[in-house]
């Protein structure tokens, strides 16, 4: 009667490996943004605020993480589905492609609008609109991950108190890296508890 025990044993400790990889691959997509944003921070300190040194930098950050992110998110999608868990949705994609678009939307074009305010509050709302529509299109269709909150959480209240400054640009900055990071920690630490179990 052991053998069914030990197997069932091997079988949860590979399952926690499992979902412990998951996180780990989710954390790393955060690092890749978070590593992205602090090299164009380096990079301003060289060229000052140009416009054309701007665009060529996020146009290319912006094609570089898709396939980052993309790789990241089918090896995500792999273990989902190793995990047994629910069938991944083919809309999930354009889903969390059209939260990008609308975060871009209302956080580049309609707050500044209506508020006539700083990039600072412009940045931050499109990141906490993005990434919370990002989270409801990954918890609707596989679940719904606690560690991300404060990727959304943070920048969302980080607009709120930029209303109050002059120029939050990099405030805002650090607000999203701070949010990041702490996100990061938060799969790490969860994939590290998974584990330990």
């Amino acid at each position: 009667m052991e053998q069914p025990e030990e197997l069932r044993e091997v079988l949860e400790r590979v399952e926690r490996k499992i979902l412990a990889a998951g996180k780990i691959y989710s954390a790393m997509n955060f690092a890749y943004w978070l590593a992205v944003m602090s090299l164009f921070y380096t990079i301003l300190a060289f060229f000052g605020p140009s416009g054309l040194v701007s665009i060529t930098y996020w146009i290319g950050a912006m094609v570089v993480g898709v396939i980052v992110s993309g790789a990241l998110f089918r090896k995500i999608m792999v273990i989902a589905r190793l995990r047994g868990e629910k069938e991944w949705r083919k809309g999930v994609g354009i889903a969390i492609a059209a939260s990008w678009i609308a975060g871009a939307i209302i956080g580049f074009y309609a707050i500044p609008a209506l508020l006539t305010q700083n990039f600072g509050v412009a940045l931050l709302s499109f990141i906490a609109v993005s990434i919370f529509g990002m989270w409801l299109s990954l918890g609707f269709s596989e679940r719904f991950d606690l560690e991300m909150i404060p990727a959304f959480a943070i920048p969302s209240l980080g607009s709120l108190a930029a209303l109050q400054l002059e120029d939050a640009t990099v405030w805002a900055g650090f607000v999203i890296a701070a949010a990041f990071s702490i996100t990061i920690l938060l799969y790490l630490y969860s994939a590290f508890r998974t584990i330990g179990d």
